[in-house]
């Protein structure tokens, strides 16, 4: 529900702005027909109601705001924020807004959101009521009424004219009206009903009862109905000539004098600002053509204006960039950037980050960006006392995204994206030393990366895959040549690639295709002598040291997309002949490519969850206290970081603090593998007890009745509810009906679905569910049934009225008498397919050898046994 208040929250938001707007044009339009206004107030309607519109440049809505000016997942972000388009607005609210806490279970916003959707529906259901209540009050004061003709009543207790009812509308005057009097009141109220007034003001107040907290809504729907009556009131000017203009403000002046008895109510109308219609009807002059046309422009353009979203922040990515703006630099050090001299950087279609020096013709790959979650005031702090600018800029941040390094300095980037759509770019250092950042550029886009990159002084080369093949190859012999110097009096002085060729590509060993590149290369020694040539390395005839060696010679293995490329890993062609070939070589370089990421990946967790609280004893407290990083080796770590774990404990090094965090998270991914149940046991002795239940892997549940329309259903409920990826599936239907009509056959069941895994003879319950069903067949040429459809209860308040739906014959779609009643209620005493399902699980396991096998529910409690019958009941 928290959801539902949310978008009418922004929707009211940006219909308030509209409000605002339709108030002030309402003045600039005074002197043309009320009924132009009344008009204008639809485009409101549409902004209360409608939660998404088309784009377009001439949006009059604020460039700087989103289409949703309250993010949806606002209670989740760490540093909360609106965008209304109004920046006085969005930092005062923005501040005031309740930042998650770490050690809380649920973020105070979600609280506070959820308190005040109750609190919005409560609102709503007063104000039906009381307009409920108050027709129903008035239509027993009205029983006395007689019928003049047609829809016209009169009323002895009545003193103003007005409208009542919804379908079929009816107009009451007072008693003793003149006939000239009851002429132009009745051209008023049937104005009123040949519009629909009767039914858009139905209308508003619903959309006022949906909006009550916003006090602008309210003052829109005065307005509305304001502007309303005088456009009818102008009607009946417009009918019966000028003339009648003071006996009609007469009129109105003696019938506002009358006793009132409408009570508010939205489906009567009749009474209103009786001053502002006599001085609209006194005043009244009819409109030159010039002055209804040019109102008319002024309406539909202003609509359109008002309707139509801003269009959206282009995207900052799959452009190239130089520096427009130096916003900051870190005072620290003497060197500086100018316009001239800053770098140029890219951002590729798939987030990957590149720089190129001013005087440099090659892109350097940083790595792909990351979303990046941190505070205005986290962000603050990283700067030595930043200028106005950069606070203006900072605070005017809509998205962060983030790149780090392997430098020494732990480089890192950060770019940000602004409410207008500039981009932002902060280089700074975060080691053990340094934590700030020294530069912030502002960037100025100078094309799309697969344009033509232009630079401020010449052209250089387009970005591709070329560009970062040659990237890796430095990156490989920049290795190379450190390690040469490495060796007393060698100084490589220069260097350079012979050949880079693609000699073959592997489309299924990963998710994105394999490049296998050949590397040759040179390198120049100052002093030949100097190196010394260990075996296989080879000096050409002009005395460069050749790539090879024992090794043979290198191979690079890259990972390929359409945008970008990521550097897997270095083979050698002595290697891969002993390996048999490129193939397995590949599959070795990236198994242990994908260990080493999931080692890293554990070990960063891990230290995490260690940091803190340095007082406790207890393992479980630093578990809860970084519950996000538990969870992450968990979900992201999956099989992969269990299997690290365990290896780890296999190496002994597994004590402590760490050990007893390890054996904690290896329990719970084990889950019913794990044989130990000792709780006393040290993370080592553990570890050492251990013998991992191995799965035995089972076929799905098959039926073996004779009963055709069992056979039929049991089938059906199988290939729906398998999931052999997740283990065995058991399944449990009780048929309530078969209706056959034509060549159709439609069944009624609700079926107990299960799916589990074996671990020796331990069940673990994957996944389950008990659902109502109509299945469908259709008889083929050879007279057998297929399935035609299947139908399914739909969840929460949908439930019922689903199950209501779908009970119908299958051909002429008549309703079954009972059987949806029969169907619901069965539902709350299913025993007998818990029953059935158990059955169904002991007869499979024991169809295949299965002698003993035991269910535990989440309290421990045994479930399910073979080898205690009394389980199965």
């Amino acid at each position: 529900m928290s959801e539902l208040f949310l978008a009418v929250l922004n929707m009211s938001l940006t219909a308030s702005y509209v409000i605002l707007f339709v108030m002030i044009v309402r003045l600039l339009l005074k002197k043309a027909p009320k009924v132009i206004s009344y008009v204008l107030w639809s485009v409101v309607a549409f902004r209360l109601i409608i939660p998404f519109s088309f784009e377009s440049m001439f949006s009059l809505i604020p460039r700087n705001t989103n289409a949703v000016p309250i993010p949806h997942d606002i209670i989740y972000q760490q540093s909360p924020q609106i965008n209304s388009g109004i920046e006085v607005v969005d930092s005062f609210v923005s501040q005031s807004l309740p930042a998650p806490t770490v050690e809380a279970s649920v973020n105070p916003l979600q609280i506070y959101m959820e308190i005040g959707a109750y609190i919005w529906i409560l609102g709503i259901m007063v104000l039906l009521i009381y307009s409920l209540v108050s027709v129903l009050q008035l239509k027993r004061q009205l029983k006395s009424a007689q019928l003049i003709k047609k829809n016209i009543y009169e009323a002895k207790n009545l003193k103003t004219p007005f409208v009542l009812g919804l379908i079929n509308p009816k107009i009451y005057l007072p008693v003793g009206l003149s006939k000239e009097e009851q002429n132009y009141i009745l051209i008023h109220e049937q104005t009123h009903i040949h519009r629909k007034d009767h039914i858009i003001k139905t209308l508003a107040f619903l959309i006022v009862s949906i909006h009550w907290f916003n006090p602008l809504v309210w003052i829109a729907f005065i307005l509305m109905s304001t502007d309303m009556e005088l456009s009818c009131d102008e009607r009946v000017l417009k009918v019966m000539n000028e003339d009648i203009k003071k006996p009609y403000a007469n009129s109105l002046l003696s019938l506002a004098t009358g006793r009132h008895i409408l009570n508010g109510s939205p489906l009567a109308f009749g009474e209103g600002n009786v001053k502002g219609r006599i001085k609209n009807v006194l005043n009244y002059k009819k409109p030159r053509f010039w002055i209804i046309f040019f109102s008319i422009i002024i309406v539909v353009t202003i609509g359109i204006g008002l309707v139509a979203n801003p269009k959206s922040t282009a995207s900052f990515n799959g452009s190239s960039y130089r520096v427009k703006e130096i916003l900051y630099q870190a005072p620290m050090y003497s060197f500086s950037y100018t316009l001239d001299t800053a770098p140029q950087y890219c951002i590729s279609s798939d987030y990957v980050f590149y720089s190129k020096q001013s005087s440099d013709e090659d892109w350097v790959m940083h790595g792909g960006l990351d979303p990046y979650k941190i505070s205005r005031q986290e962000l603050y702090t990283l700067f030595n006392s930043p200028s106005d600018n950069v606070h203006e800029a900072i605070n005017k941040i809509k998205l962060i995204y983030r790149v780090d390094t392997d430098d020494d300095n732990k480089t890192f980037y950060l770019v940000m994206q602004l409410k207008n759509g500039d981009v932002l770019l902060a280089l700074g250092y975060d080691n053990e030393e340094i934590h700030h950042i020294r530069w912030l550029f502002r960037l100025e886009k100078i094309s799309d990366i697969n344009g033509e990159v232009a630079d401020r002084n010449s052209n250089a080369n387009d970005i591709n895959n070329d560009d970062q093949i040659t990237s890796f190859a430095w990156e490989f012999i920049n290795k190379d040549i450190a390690n040469f110097e490495l060796n007393p009096g060698v100084n490589i002085i220069d260097s350079k690639i012979t050949r880079i060729e693609l000699i073959e590509t592997f489309d299924n060993l990963a998710d994105a295709p394999i490049d296998v590149y050949a590397l040759e290369y040179r390198l120049l020694p100052e002093d030949l002598s100097k190196v010394v040539l260990a075996g296989g390395m080879q000096v050409d005839e002009e005395g460069w040291l050749k790539e090879t060696s024992s090794m043979g010679s290198p191979l690079l293995v890259v990972s390929r997309n359409s945008a970008s490329a990521e550097f897997i890993g270095t083979l050698w062609t002595v290697g891969v002949k002993e390996n048999g070939g490129l193939e397995p070589s590949i599959k070795e370089l990236l198994k242990v490519k994908d260990e080493n990421e999931i080692a890293k990946f554990v070990e960063e967790n891990l230290a995490i969850i260690m940091s803190s609280p340095k007082q406790a004893s207890n393992p479980y407290a630093y578990i809860q206290a970084h519950q996000e990083e538990y969870e992450n080796i968990k979900k992201l770590g999956g099989e992969k970081a269990l299997q690290y774990m365990l290896s780890q404990f296999e190496s002994g090094n597994a004590e402590g603090l760490r050990g007893h965090i390890m054996m904690q998270l290896c329990k719970e991914l084990l889950g019913m593998r794990n044989n130990v149940t000792d709780e006393t046991l040290t993370p080592q002795e553990w570890y050492d007890a251990l013998s991992i239940r191995q799965e035995v892997k089972l076929p799905d549940f098959e039926y073996d009745g004779s009963d055709p329309i069992e056979k039929l259903v049991y089938a059906t409920e199988i290939e729906k509810n398998s999931q052999p990826q997740r283990g065995f599936t058991i399944v449990a239907p009780k048929i309530f009906g078969s209706y056959e009509e034509d060549e159709l056959l439609k069944v009624f069941v609700t079926t107990f679905s299960a799916t589990y895994k074996l671990y020796g003879n331990v069940l673990d319950e994957v996944g389950g569910s008990v659902v109502p069903s109509a299945i469908t067949y259709k008889k083929d040429n050879s007279g057998n049934y297929v399935l035609e459809k299947y139908e399914q209860a739909k969840d929460g308040a949908d439930w019922q009225p689903s199950i209501k739906k779908f009970c119908t014959m299958p051909v002429s779609e008549k309703e079954i008498p009972g059987l949806a009643d029969k169907i619901i209620d069965h539902y709350g005493n299913r025993d007998d397919i818990r029953t059935l399902h158990w059955e169904n699980l002991f007869k499979h396991l024991k169809a295949n050898g299965i002698k003993d096998a035991t269910l535990f529910n989440s309290r421990g409690e045994i479930e399910f046994s073979m080898s205690k019958p009394q389980y199965i009941n």
